[in-house]
């Protein structure tokens, strides 16, 4: 059994490194497409918002599994779609993507296993078994974290209810929280204070939160 001392010595909870490489997640894309995504945003105005609302849908849904920025792509739905549609977007493709999870933890774990390290893996999957789903929901904002976790859950055949309703509810604050900042910024979301504090901000502090949680005694 794995015990939560391991989690305080094992490579996820190892504070500083651990923040590095979230704040990394977080702030690189921002370093090296924010002028893109706010030129794409200017550019999507007048569009057809069914057609954005699709891409940004199918951008949120795979960042289960590919290296999207989901909180500059939140935020940008909602620059592009106003705070309420930007709102239901954002929660579906969040969702979709839970979804997509929970369903490839069923599967396999392998990819989640490379990533994080297998002692890490480990290790926080102990934790959430622990938790349940609270730890799906203090993570859900985190990147990295957030997708482990739901993978986490299929591999321990979680009840797939429980998982996606908190998953869910989670994802719902979280969109409207994006797509409002965004609708409040305009098309300039990207540089705008609001939208860069919700979309850099918000999966930071989520960050420190779950890491300080996970390495408790």
């Amino acid at each position: 059994m794995i015990r939560d001392s391991e989690l305080a010595v094992g490579p996820l909870a190892r504070g500083a490194g651990v923040m590095t490489i979230l704040l990394a997640v977080i702030i690189l894309p921002f370093a090296f497409f924010g002028g893109y995504l706010d030129d794409l945003a200017i550019a999507l105005v007048g569009k057809s918002q069914d057609l954005v609302g699709l891409g940004g849908f199918a951008l949120l849904a795979a960042d289960i599994a590919l290296p999207v920025p989901s909180s500059v792509v939140a935020t940008v739905m909602g620059a592009v779609l106003g705070g309420w549609l930007g709102t239901l977007v954002n929660a579906l493709g969040l969702t979709a993507g839970c979804l997509i999870g929970f369903l490839g933890g069923w599967t396999s774990t392998a990819l989640t296993r490379r990533l994080l390290g297998e002692s890490a893996f480990n290790a926080f999957a102990a934790w959430v078994g622990r938790h349940g789903l609270v730890a799906i929901l203090v993570c859900r904002a985190v990147p990295v974290l957030g997708e482990a976790s739901l993978i986490v859950a299929g591999a321990g055949r979680a009840r797939m209810s429980g998982v996606l309703a908190t998953a869910s509810l989670a994802n719902l604050c979280l969109g409207a929280l994006y797509a409002f900042a965004g609708a409040a910024a305009g098309p300039t979301a990207i540089p705008s204070l609001p939208a860069v504090i919700a979309a850099i901000g918000v999966p930071a502090m989520a960050g420190i939160v779950a890491l300080w949680w996970i390495r408790r005694p």
